[in-house]
C-alpha cells in the first residue's frame, strides 16, 4: 500500500488586480483554487482544470500562467492579474 504525500498547511500571500490577499492553503492545492479562496469562485472562470482550455489563465508577476495546472505556492509573494483587468494587456512575457 502506497503512502499519501503528507499535506502541510501554507500561508499564501499575493496580489490580484490591486488587492493584496492572505490565504490558509493546503500544499496539494493549485493556485486557481488558492485565488478562489481569496476572491470567490465566480472571480476566475475554468472550463477543464487541467491546463488544457486556458480559460483559468492569468498573469503571474507578467507571465501568462494556467492557474489551474501549477501549484498554490508558486503565487505566494506574486501579483495576479486577470484577464480584463487594465494592467493585463500590457504585462510583459
Amino acid at each position: 500500500m502506497a503512502l499519501s504525500p503528507r499535506l502541510a498547511q501554507l500561508t499564501i500571500t499575493f496580489t490580484i488586480d490591486d488587492a493584496t490577499h492572505t490565504v490558509e492553503a493546503w500544499s496539494d492545492m493549485t493556485a486557481l483554487e488558492v485565488v478562489r479562496a481569496a476572491i470567490g469562485r465566480a472571480g476566475l472562470p475554468s472550463k477543464c482544470e487541467a491546463g488544457i482550455c486556458g480559460t483559468c489563465e492569468s498573469r503571474v508577476d507578467g507571465i501568462a500562467t494556467r492557474l489551474c495546472s501549477v501549484p498554490g505556492r508558486v503565487i505566494d509573494g506574486t501579483t495576479v492579474t486577470r484577464p480584463g483587468h487594465t494592467s493585463y494587456e500590457g504585462a510583459s512575457r
